[in-house]
């Protein structure tokens, strides 16, 4: 092989072009859809926050997938809850938005539940959570303090629902005089039924009455009477229920009803997922919630973004399914 020969082989191959190692996970979502299962129905503050994503999360992740929600109301959102455990697709195209109730559920061992909660992939939520109880203007319950005295007639969507479980635990914990007509299909129906006049209340949280209700809560014509976190809300002038709390007992057995609010709304993934997938997805909605463009997004719906990350979720979980049996066992016989 002559020198020139030589000297031009070796100047082809320094020229020619360096493939870089194909990224799997880009590879497994590029021109893909994800569909996003929502155990609320549709218009409510689950389903929103579940569409906030569809359009902003996709950029967020290598391959850029779309997304599309598929909503499975019904039985506390148990039924969405049992698709992702049992018949979803366990490769990363198909996530889920259930219920911040679910690790109460999976605490108490609800039998209408078929999975084991700790084997999801918890991949964080896009808002932080507060729950409230508030009353109609109409209703002769005005304060917190009025309700040892004077009943409230609530809202609720089914057994395991946190609009049923959290008035029918604090009326038999607390006393608070609050009656619960249960059997409404999501919180759309029971806003409807306060309007018309068929309910005067409803327990839920803050940044769904925000986002459903502005206008009333500005109003007046639905009035916060407490939260049910340790703290009072800041910026709104109503007491913590734990005000109404005389034993440690009670404040053990509230954390417990209370823990959904840790979970904000909570983004998951069937079990079996591949570690990197959810890997990626945990890290594109983490980005999302910072997008400058989907805040914007969410604050036209009167919502606002904060992470939950899903490791903290993860860890707040297990924490959760420590807690004593003995006050699991009260919890639960109260709250049916």
């Amino acid at each position: 092989m002559t020198h020139m020969l030589r000297t031009l082989i070796i100047a082809a191959g320094l020229s020619s072009p360096v493939t870089a190692a194909a990224d799997p996970v880009e590879e497994f979502y590029k021109g893909r859809q994800i569909k996003i299962v929502v155990g609320g129905e549709a218009g409510s503050e689950y389903d929103s926050w579940a569409r906030l994503i569809t359009r902003h999360m996709g950029r967020h992740i290598p391959g850029r997938p779309s997304f599309i929600v598929n909503n499975m109301p019904g039985g506390g959102q148990i039924i969405a809850t049992n698709f992702l455990f049992n018949i979803a697709d366990k490769d990363g195209s198909v996530i889920g938005m259930v219920s911040r109730n679910l690790p109460y559920l999976a605490l108490t061992g609800a039998p209408t539940l078929r999975g084991d909660a700790t084997k999801l992939h918890w991949l964080g939520s896009p808002e932080r959570a507060n729950r409230v109880c508030a009353a109609a203007d109409t209703a002769a319950v005005k304060t917190a303090a009025d309700l040892i005295d004077k009943q409230l007639i609530v809202g609720g969507t089914g057994a395991g629902a946190g609009t049923t479980a959290v008035p029918v635990l604090l009326s038999r914990l607390l006393g608070l005089k609050l009656k619960v007509i249960d059997g409404y299909r999501g919180s759309p129906a029971v806003m409807l039924a306060i309007e018309r006049g068929e309910l005067e209340g409803v327990c839920l949280s803050i940044e769904a009455l925000r986002g459903s209700k502005p206008e009333w809560l500005k109003s007046g014509k639905l009035k916060v009477l407490f939260n049910l976190e340790r703290e009072a809300i800041r910026g709104i002038d109503v007491p913590s229920v734990f005000k109404f709390t005389t034993t440690d007992r009670q404040r053990q057995i509230l954390d417990v009803l209370n823990s959904g609010s840790d979970f904000g709304r909570p983004m998951v993934t069937p079990p079996g997922v591949p570690m990197e997938r959810v890997a990626a997805l945990r890290r594109a909605l983490a980005a999302m919630v910072d997008d400058p463009e989907a805040k914007a997004d969410a604050a036209k719906g009167g919502y606002e973004t904060g992470i939950i990350s899903g490791e903290i979720m993860t860890e707040r979980l297990l924490a959760l399914m420590r807690t004593p049996p003995d006050v699991v066992k009260e919890t639960e016989q109260l709250a049916k």
